[in-house]
């Protein structure tokens, strides 16, 4: 059986009007891959298989002064009814999903150029905002002005305001899905909810950027809803007694009874909180030097946490050389309803260093990188046992590359160096590979082969803080083929086979048909 492409949609847009340029891009992919129902036992396996078909356009200067743009883009997917089901029995068969086949409008916008002959830009519809935040898609309406100046000299701002993508209200035909693990969104109203939201950017002298970003969001609901409650004390409470009632590796409830309370006051109700986010970065390219500098944050105030934090430095003197470094403080962050702000869930800091080496014509590449990272959890579990902290990982590799042909090997590790055991447990990861391409680039071929040793941490409740002393290895081969069949068509196929899997089942097929039109 042939379990490639199977099948595209080819659109051909319609040059009526003034429309200068436009383009029509789908893409066919057919997944098939297994999975292990308990990661504790070879079997039972779920074969599994994932069919969708996206097709991207755009038609750009419409309007009789080319000021209007226009871009879309549409998914069809289905899983032929085998995807995973949430009333699968722990140790039972998957039972088959009722819906299986699903179309979302992923985006839709119109933009309005230089409206009334000034520097401003209207954007309708549904559409991604890209800032300080992250990415935020909703479905609205977005102003954006450059209030002075050039390219290399100008501020810029942006306001934004719509109901947000993910409660699915408006186009899509999935439930809605809220991401912090819930399944379904509960109870959303008619539009789901509002974000409102803006962006102010600053460059100076050619080198140096400043942006500043902020974002609330209300969610709408048919029904009042609690906070989370139970997780807030009502009358003083020993936090460490709650940790050791709700989760049996000691994890603590955050914040005062007094800040809880507030938080959750506010993402209650009919019109709730979901999340309060202010962020901000800069930049500063030092031309004498070839240095790049670069810091940035995000603060959630619901929770009154910093979500993230970064800075980063890098040297590029030459194409051919790069040396950089980074420092990240994540705490990962719910929705405003979420029970899991209410606990510990660990933030960490992480450092990496990281840089690479073209020689020899640029054939030659070497690689090299190694991080710290340091959990910020609790320091005593419920057991009255310590935890170990700090992950340790080295990693780097070396190709070759040629016009025709490539070869290359990686291999990287994580471990704690103080000799207890992190979470995560150690692994190593190593891989070679190689490419040929043949026919002027027509058909290229490539290869892989790849080892991953892991001593996890999955301990039982008698032996947290421990690690697995077996190693379990697993190797994995892969083969792939791309053809570029003609300048507006390639194709893709990759088949995967793992040898003493640990999470995966025993295959994954992976094909792509890629068809453009101009």
């Amino acid at each position: 059986m042939w379990l490639g492409s199977i099948g595209s949609v080819h659109c051909i847009y319609s040059r009526e009007g003034k429309a200068q340029s436009h383009s029509i891009r789908t893409r066919t992919v057919y997944h098939g891959y297994q999975l292990r129902l308990d990661p504790l036992d070879l079997d039972p396996k779920r074969s599994l298989h994932q069919f969708y078909v996206t097709v991207d356009g755009n038609a750009i200067q419409l309007g009789p002064n080319g000021e209007f743009d226009v871009a879309g883009s549409i998914r069809f997917d289905t899983d032929f009814g085998n995807g995973f089901n949430k009333d699968t029995p722990f140790g039972g068969d998957i039972q088959p999903l009722q819906t299986p086949d699903d179309i979302d409008v992923l985006l839709l916008y119109l933009d309005w150029h230089q409206v009334g002959g000034q520097r401003v830009d209207i954007r309708v519809g549904r559409q991604t905002q890209v800032d300080d935040l992250d990415w935020y898609v909703h479905d609205g309406i977005k102003l954006s002005a450059q209030l002075w100046g050039k390219s290399e000299n100008r501020m810029d701002v942006q306001v934004y305001a719509g109901a947000p993508v993910r409660f699915d209200a408006l186009f899509s035909s999935s439930d809605a899905l809220v991401g912090d693990g819930t399944e379904v969104y509960d109870g959303s109203g008619l539009l789901g909810g509002l974000g409102v939201g803006g962006n102010i950017f600053l460059r100076l002298f050619r080198s140096l950027t400043l942006s500043l970003s902020a974002r609330n969001e209300l969610v709408f609901r048919d029904d009042t809803i609690e906070g989370f409650g139970n997780a807030v004390c009502v009358e003083p409470c020993d936090a460490g007694e709650n940790s050791a009632e709700l989760s049996p590796r000691g994890t603590q409830v955050i914040g005062s009874d007094e800040e809880r309370a507030l938080a959750a006051a506010a993402s209650a109700g009919t019109i709730g909180l979901q999340e309060s986010l202010v962020g901000a970065s800069v930049g500063y390219h030092f031309r004498p030097a070839s240095l790049n500098f670069q810091g940035s944050f995000a603060f959630n105030i619901l929770t009154d946490h910093i979500d993230r934090v970064r800075a980063a430095i890098s040297y590029d003197p030459a194409l051919n050389f790069h040396l950089g470094a980074e420092y990240l403080r994540i705490r990962p962050r719910f929705l405003g309803d979420s029970i899991f702000n209410w606990f510990n869930i660990f933030s960490y800091d992480r450092l990496e260093l990281e840089g690479n080496w073209s020689m020899m014509g640029n054939h030659l590449t070497l690689e090299a990188k190694s991080f710290f990272q340091f959990y910020r959890g609790d320091d005593q579990l419920s057991d009255g046992s310590q935890r170990e902290d700090v992950i340790f990982g080295p990693g780097g590799g070396i190709s070759w590359r040629d016009a025709n042909y490539g070869i290359g090997a990686h291999i990287e590790a994580g471990t704690n160096p103080l000799g207890g055991q992190a979470f995560g447990g150690d692994y190593l990861v190593a891989w070679l590979a190689a490419d040929v391409a043949m026919f002027d680039r027509v058909w290229v071929a490539d290869g892989q082969i790849s080892m991953t040793a892991v001593r996890n941490d999955w301990a039982s409740p008698n032996s947290i803080n421990l690690v697995d002393n077996e190693v379990e290895r697993t190797w994995n081969l892969s083969f792939g083929s791309r053809f570029n069949i003609t300048r507006w068509m390639q194709a893709r196929v990759q088949v995967l086979y793992n040898i003493n899997p640990i999470l995966e089942g025993n295959y994954r097929i992976f094909s792509e048909l890629v068809m453009v039109h101009q």
